[in-house]
């Protein structure tokens, strides 16, 4: 199963750790990281999250993981569906 994890923080680490344990493939979003200097291809940026949905990646589930700001979450939700991603997606999940 694809995961696409958005967020980052405290959530964000127990979800990717939680599905990673069971097989999943991850990819993690967090417009506050940096990610130029990572070594690590599971972080991406949004721009790398449209090119692979416009190539036909797309992920079988979404987590916004963001506890406690409905605002931000709902911004992200709202840029998930305008890339095309969530929207051909089983579930998004919100924390």
């Amino acid at each position: 199963m694809k995961v696409l994890i958005y967020g980052f923080g405290w959530s964000g680490k127990a979800i990717l750790e939680l599905c990673e344990s069971m097989g999943c493939d991850c990819c993690v979003i967090d417009d506050s990281l940096d990610i130029s200097n990572f070594n690590d291809t599971r972080f991406i940026t949004y721009e790398m999250l449209e090119n692979k949905i416009l190539n036909g990646n797309i992920f079988d589930l979404y987590w916004i993981a963001v506890s406690g700001k409905p605002e931000i979450t709902f911004k992200i939700q709202n840029k998930l569906l305008l890339c095309g991603g969530a929207k051909l997606a089983r579930t998004v999940f919100v924390l």
